[in-house]
């Protein structure tokens, strides 16, 4: 299984979707002709479908496996990505979403038992690896649209996702041991739960910019330099073993929303806790569970940020008001 090591980072990076990671509003209303509005609740029926969806194909991929779970996904991945090219949009949005659903948890899961004893350093410097690719692919979309056409940063993004599919094939599907009758999921909460809580905080954080800086240009300068602060955060978590350390990141990432210039210490909270929990979920769970574990730190995820934006967008908004 040490094949599966690079072929993990690159295939995270095809189907990081970076070309059109900041295209995809400005394509859908001028060349797809969508009100924003639309596409804002377009956008909001895929969070919930893949809220929906997380648990159910995490049970799919501990019982049929990492790779189908992981080529399913890449496969719906592609056709979502066609679609909003060429295609219906909310077909497309539903699509990519059920993709994401069906490759989450089972593709960390998959690294994990290709190496549990390397788990913490691989994923850490994965992480890494993937915010500084989705830097340089979302800058590489931009002058492909700019310079040449929004269709051609959307054909090298299929290309890239087609051979995002062609890597999970050449990858190794891990030995382990699935049970005749599903066992009960251990679910390691404080993890899961304050992994989620550090996520949310750095979202608030990334929503409550515009609220604190009135010039465009530093606006998007701080959120460009955001995921560098997530990625710093994952290369630190290789050298953070327990998982104890969360209560501390948590308590940091909090502390970090008491003023702009301290927003970069919650991305880095956020990125060594991803990395923490993962290891905390998978060292819990059984083969036969992983990937379902993982899914519900996904739910938990999505369920604190839309919650803390919400309570957010009540709070900061009507403040301004």
């Amino acid at each position: 299984m040490g094949r599966n090591f690079p072929l993990y980072t690159l295939y995270r990076i095809l189907t990081v979707e970076g070309i059109c990671h900041g295209l995809y509003l400005w394509w859908l209303v001028t060349a797809r002709h969508q009100a924003p509005m639309q596409v804002a609740t377009y956008a909001a029926m895929a969070d919930v479908l893949v809220a929906i969806l997380e648990i159910p194909t995490g049970r799919f991929a501990d019982r049929w496996g990492r790779r189908p779970s992981m080529a399913l996904g890449s496969i719906l991945q592609w056709a979502g990505l066609w679609s909003l090219w060429r295609g219906p949009v909310l077909a497309g949005l539903l699509l990519v979403a059920a993709g994401d659903a069906f490759r989450s948890g089972a593709q960390e899961a998959l690294l994990y038992e290709s190496s549990p004893e390397a788990f913490n350093e691989r994923i850490a410097w994965t992480q890494t690896v993937l915010l500084l690719a989705l830097s340089a692919l979302t800058a590489t979309g931009g002058w492909l649209a700019v310079h040449w056409s929004g269709s051609l940063a959307w054909q090298v993004e299929l290309t890239l996702t087609g051979l995002g599919l062609i890597t999970v094939i050449a990858m190794g599907e891990p030995p382990r041991h699935v049970p005749e009758e599903p066992l009960p999921v251990k679910v390691p909460w404080p993890p899961i739960l304050l992994g989620a809580a550090c996520c949310a905080t750095a979202a608030l954080a990334e929503f409550m910019v515009p609220l604190q800086y009135r010039n465009p240009a530093d606006i998007a300068a701080w959120i460009a330099v955001y995921p560098l602060a997530e990625a710093a955060g994952g290369w630190l978590a290789q050298y953070l073993h327990n998982p104890r350390w969360l209560w501390g990141l948590a308590a940091v990432g909090a502390l970090c929303l008491l003023h702009p210039l301290l927003y970069l210490g919650a991305f880095a909270a956020a990125g060594a806790a991803i990395v923490l929990r993962m290891q905390a979920v998978f060292h819990a769970a059984g083969d036969d569970q992983r990937a379902t574990a993982g899914s519900i730190g996904g739910v938990c995820d999505l369920t604190f940020r839309i919650a803390l934006l919400m309570l957010a967008a009540r709070f900061f908004i009507h403040g301004i008001a």
